[in-house]
């Protein structure tokens, strides 16, 4: 097959505008589609958001930053316990983020396995986030549930210190200097969060360090970034009803009896090239790397891990009239190490014990053509070929791989007026069981284990005022699964996957930006911002164990989400922002016998910017979260089983009410 018929094809996106420099659209341009474009001339589903919307939140935890995009909803069970759904997709993990990929200046942080741990990312450092909801494979591969797009901040002339402190003794202190001129920047941070929790055996310390930057050799750009992390996390783990009800700071006995944690020593890096090759051509290639070490004290047993990999990300672009084309290949090569055993004083005897080489290959294509000064056409194709050989205890060993999963995109943009833009689009994704998944119970590979498929299908209308004060963004879209993957629970400490067979996934997402008050003097500005979505996520075909669940909500997806935003700055230098957060009700099992009921959080933060001369600068910040002390649960275990007549563990408790403040230094 000719490798330019991969140009049949499209990557759909676009922009739910998120902040107050986001309400022109056409001011916007995004990179999540690999091609660098204004979000008004991309058909299909991405967010974006810029610096300014990041910065309304304490960015102790990342959660409220991504739950404040419809569609996206992350579980938050302690500052490292999370997951993240998208559109209802990725809910059946037990305790962290698959089904998405996510990277940071085109630098994967999703591993060979498919898991995507974000929370440990420093959010401090990140000016910019673009997110795709839904089925993204069509550009990045083994993606059902979308991809996440990170890049750091690229600061003027600096140096900054700092330090953050709330309730349960939680605190962060912060250093950074950054040195940025015409041919050369580097910016280089240093972060160090603690938190004793609201929990027992809840105490969290992450230390983050990170370097970047950006060199321009005659028509070339060299960037790089190097990203270093060390945790060490207790888990208080999930609570029963009666437990999460009668005293939700309490840990489940079981981990609290051996004070269970988790530890890892992670770096990741990467190194950009971009070369102007002509009037017309532009080249770009990454070559990234990383190595994790992690160890985790259970009270079944003790678990060890070692992961490295490395990989390229190379992309070719070529644009000319009507037209822009997008070649590219992603290479990705990862070794995981892991063992669990038991271990005295006297011997260690080991439980399990794994050696994985994981190994996958996109080739991707793109095209985008602009039919008329109004319509605009987009589409896209991915072919991913996924391998992996592993060898275990007893001369256990095996290859296995998946056939080559072709992904398709179209869509196609209308402008109907000068302020009206609709867009419709459909999309092929898939994910892929990870190793651990395939093996049964008794350590046998399931050979009929299948990928999970679907195809998105959305429609969508952007509109802004003549004044652009007023931006709304509409979205429905349709979802159809196949061969869902279900992770199923056999004790505490295995897991084994299932395909579910056939679930639907339909939902309506609505943002929108209003300036009420646009002042340089009193009242100044003030802006309100609605993020909503509400979806029925079901069961069309899964019988398991007998049990037919056809008809069934899927579990751990709130059936709506609505959060909404009031930013007032009365003075150019102040600002106050109130924020309420609306959570639907959400199933617990399968039988949806069980659900937790809907509620609402409500925040509250002050910030204040003094100018001390032209070259020192203080803010201060002070906040309340959960003003009015909701009881909640913030992540839910789906399906959570009970073992030796115990009741089932469903809950992990929102934080109640607390206080935070800040405050920061500017030199110039």
């Amino acid at each position: 097959m000719p490798f330019f018929l991969f140009l049949f094809l499209l990557f759909p996106l676009v922009m739910p505008a998120s902040s107050p420099d986001s309400v022109i659209m056409e001011d916007i341009n995004v990179t999540a589609t690999v091609y660098d474009g204004e979000l008004s001339k991309i058909p299909g589903s991405i967010s974006v958001l810029s610096t300014d919307k990041l910065e309304q939140y304490t960015n102790l935890s990342v959660h409220n930053t991504l739950n404040s995009i419809p569609g996206v909803y992350m579980h938050h069970g302690t500052f490292s316990t999370n997951r993240i759904v998208i559109r209802g997709i990725g809910s059946r993990t037990p305790y962290g983020s698959n089904r998405i990929k996510a990277y940071i200046n085109d630098i994967p942080i999703t591993n060979g396995d498919g898991v995507t741990v974000v929370e440990d990312i420093e959010f401090s450092n990140i000016g910019r986030i673009e997110l795709i909801k839904g089925p993204s494979s069509a550009l990045y591969g083994a993606g059902l549930g979308g991809t996440i797009k990170l890049s750091t901040k690229k600061n003027p002339n600096t140096i900054e210190t700092g330090f953050r402190y709330g309730s349960f003794n939680t605190r962060k202190t912060e250093a950074s200097a950054n040195y940025n001129s015409e041919q050369f920047n580097i910016n280089t941070s240093y972060f160090n969060t603690k938190s004793d929790g609201f929990r027992q055996n809840n105490h969290y310390t992450r230390h983050n360090a990170i370097v970047s930057g950006n060199k321009k050799i005659n028509n070339s750009d060299l960037s790089f970034t190097v990203l270093g992390t060390s945790l060490n996390a207790q888990i208080p783990s999930s609570l029963s009803r009666e437990t999460f009800t009668q005293s939700p700071q309490s840990a489940a006995s079981n981990w609290l009896a051996v004070e269970g944690y988790e530890q890892y020593d992670k770096i990741i890096a990467g190194i950009t090239l971009k070369n102007n090759l002509g009037e017309n051509t532009t080249q770009r290639t990454t070559l990234f790397g990383g190595y994790q070490n992690t160890f985790e004290l259970r009270p079944f047993n003790n678990l060890s891990e070692d992961i490295a990999n490395y990989g390229l990300r190379s992309f070719w672009f070529f644009h000319k009239d009507k037209f822009e084309i997008i070649t590219g290949i992603e290479l990705f090569s990862e070794n995981y190490n892991w063992k669990t055993f038991n271990e005295t004083q006297e011997s260690v005897s080991i439980v399990n014990k794994i050696n994985e080489h994981r190994m996958y290959g996109n080739i991707s294509g793109q095209v985008h053509y602009n039919i008329t000064s109004r319509a605009r056409f987009s589409g896209a194709i991915n072919l991913n070929k996924l391998y992996y050989d592993y060898a275990g205890l007893d001369n256990d060993q095996g290859q296995y791989g998946y056939p080559v999963i072709i992904s398709p995109r179209i869509g196609l943009s209308y402008k109907l007026t000068s302020s009206t833009t609709s867009y419709l689009s459909a999309g092929h994704g898939f994910s892929a069981p990870s190793l651990e998944e395939t093996l049964r119970p008794n350590g046998m590979k399931n050979e009929n284990l299948k990928p999970e498929q679907g195809w998105m299908y959305e429609a969508g209308i952007r509109w802004h005022s003549n004044n652009s004060r007023i931006f709304i963004d509409g979205t429905a879209y349709y979802i159809d699964l196949n061969d869902l993957l279900v992770t199923k629970r056999i004790s505490e400490e295995i897991f084994t996957g299932i395909n579910a067979g056939k679930t639907s996934h339909k939902g309506f997402e609505l943002q929108s930006n209003v300036v009420i008050s646009d002042n340089t003097k009193f009242p100044g500005n003030l802006e309100w911002q609605l993020a909503f979505s509400a979806s029925d996520n079901t069961f069309i075909q899964f019988n398991d164990d007998g049990i037919n669940y056809n008809g069934n909500k899927l579990p751990g997806i709130p059936a709506m989400n609505m959060q909404n935003t009031l930013n007032w700055s009365p003075f150019q230098q102040t600002s106050l922002t109130l924020n309420h957060w609306l959570h639907g009700k959400e199933y617990l099992d399968d039988t949806n016998d069980l659900q937790h009921p809907r509620y609402n959080i409500f925040s509250f933060n002050i910030k204040q910017h003094l100018n001390i001369n032209k070259k020192i600068a203080l803010e201060l910040t002070a906040g309340i979260n959960n003003i009015f002390d909701q009881h909640y649960a913030s992540m839910i275990l789906v399906n959570a089983p009970s073992y030796g007549g115990s009741a089932p563990r469903y809950y992990y408790p929102g934080r109640p009410r607390n206080f935070f403040f800040s405050l920061f230094f500017y030199l110039q």
